[in-house]
């Protein structure tokens, strides 16, 4: 990686971080190689983890989480497998992109989510995710997520692939901060998450 694209990698996660309600980034990794962008963050919220995924394994409100995020709706339900499908829009500079995504989540324990994307053309040639939710006290939550993203559309050359990377972490950050204001919405608000 150049150095330039370092120094606005630095720039932009200094950024980023000003864009977070209350939730902290802990670490942030995010790199291209070889056509596959890599995500690898922790982040902890304030907000308890059973609520939390409940508000992240709500499938069919997906959309309360992302702004990019159109619809998403439930295709299949089985004990711990589901198939979600999520329509997704957003813009790299001037090219926007809608995507279709067809996940099967599986609940691998009750901590663990793990996410495969099926490929669609003009979409996502393959998508792995996981998510790891861990109470480290009673109102605060840490997640761990990765992901390996191989997109199958045109990114342009010079500052795409960058440009990329930032919308993944920005999207990724975005979506914790929501699910802690929804896991921590008063019961008044009509929008209760029940306790599991």
């Amino acid at each position: 990686m150049c150095l330039l694209q370092r120094i606005l990698g630095v720039l932009l996660f200094c950024y980023s971080g000003t864009l977070v309600y209350s939730g902290e980034v802990v670490q942030a990794f995010v790199e291209e190689q070889n056509g596959h962008f890599l995500l690898d963050l922790i982040m902890q919220i304030d907000a308890p983890k059973n609520k939390v995924l409940v508000v992240m394994t709500r499938y069919d409100r997906l959309n309360e989480l992302s702004n990019s995020i159109r619809s998403s709706e439930i295709l299949e339900q089985k004990k711990n497998l589901t198939r979600v499908k999520i329509i997704n829009e957003g813009c790299i500079l001037f090219i926007c992109q809608t995507i279709t995504q067809i996940q099967n989540v599986q609940q691998l324990d009750k901590d663990y989510l793990s996410i495969e994307v099926e490929p669609l053309e003009d979409n996502i040639k393959s998508s792995s995710q996981y998510w790891h939710f861990n109470a480290i006290k009673e109102n605060k939550t840490r997640i761990h997520y990765s992901a390996d993203i191989e997109p199958d559309f045109w990114i342009p050359t010079l500052f795409g692939s960058w440009l990329f990377q930032s919308r993944l972490l920005k999207e990724a950050t975005e979506m914790i901060n929501k699910a802690e204001k929804l896991a921590n919405r008063p019961a008044t608000s009509g929008y209760t998450v029940p306790v599991q």
